[in-house]
């Protein structure tokens, strides 16, 4: 290379440096292609910490430091979701390329709101469910292996005449449309045998039952976190109140928090169909949320979903 075209190189690289506040990443690219090309030769340097101390007042280390930031914002322009400064592509340096692009297809860098911070705990989630998918266990019932539940028991109510309400039609009793179970008995199933130390549990409640299914949460080794509200239009004649809704219980052992994190609301609205029978929704939101790991259905009635392991007197094959 010419001594002309390495000071013309040069000029151009310094050009962009110079233009730092719009455009932080190509400044850092700039330095990597100065270093990597020696065009401090041009400028009469003999090394590239010598030219940043003499044109920039720079150390090595700061350079490398964007220079690093910068090969990560190039490596985000492939899903046309750059990092808006320099501190949000720092947490991703260390990251290998896919991801570096996973992170980038989760948060809006330009957001205002999406700080460091957030760069950070979505790097933390996306490095979390890599290493879960490569550890995931063989499934067994007899051992710690499944990491996400999801439960509807066949509650036993107390109360006599709870039937279902619609206007001019009069329902029948709860307990006639299956066998039901004492709590004891749900108690004393080995589901905290089956659970990883890390796992959570999704557990339907309705009104008159949720405190006794907060004790079986306990018992099965969960702590409540959070509940979703299934309305479904027609209501059941209660003692207090007419009740329209269904709770899924929100319950997690250790730590098991989302992999994605459900933002679009908790209350879904789904017209009741078969008596007892959860609308598959439910099922697909819990997939979105946790999408790695054994899981299993307690208390399925009909078919093994996709991806499921089952277990209840109803499973077509549990």
């Amino acid at each position: 290379m010419s001594r002309a075209v390495v000071v013309r190189s040069l000029a151009e690289c310094e050009a962009k440096i110079e233009t730092f506040v719009g455009a932080w990443y190509e400044a850092g690219l700039a330095l990597a292609e100065i270093d990597r090309g020696l065009l401090y030769i041009g400028a009469g340097y003999d090394s590239f910490a010598e030219y940043l101390r003499g044109r920039w007042k720079w150390t090595s280390g700061r350079a490398y430091q964007q220079i690093r930031a910068a090969n990560v914002a190039q490596v985000c322009t492939r899903v046309h979701n750059v990092p808006r400064d320099e501190k949000q592509a720092r947490v991703l340096v260390r990251l290998p390329d896919e991801e570096i692009l996973e992170v980038a297809r989760r948060v809006d860098f330009n957001d205002p709101k999406t700080t460091a911070g957030v760069v950070r705990e979505a790097a933390r989630q996306v490095h979390h469910i890599k290493a879960g998918r490569a550890a995931v266990p063989a499934p067994a019932f007899d051992k710690p292996t499944f990491r996400v539940f999801y439960a509807d028991p066949p509650w036993q109510y107390r109360q006599t005449g709870l039937t279902e309400y619609r206007p001019g039609v009069e329902g029948g009793m709860v307990e006639d449309q299956y066998p039901t179970m004492e709590l004891g008995e749900l108690k004393a199933l080995p589901v905290s045998r089956m659970a990883l130390p890390d796992s959570v549990l999704f557990l339907w409640a309705t009104s008159p039952m949720l405190e006794d299914a907060l004790e079986l949460m306990r018992a099965w080794e969960f702590g409540y976190k959070a509940s979703l509200v299934w309305d479904k239009h027609h209501p059941f004649r209660g003692s207090y109140a007419h009740i329209s809704h269904e709770l899924l219980l929100i319950g997690v052992r250790g730590s098991c928090p989302a992999d994605q994190v459900h933002t679009k609301g908790s209350v879904f609205s789904f017209k009741r169909t078969k008596h007892s029978r959860k609308p598959d929704e439910f099922r697909v939101l819990i997939d979105s949320m946790y999408t790695f790991g054994n899981r299993i259905e307690l208390f399925r009635r009909g078919d093994t979903p996709e991806g499921w392991h089952v277990w209840g007197n109803e499973a077509s094959d549990g």
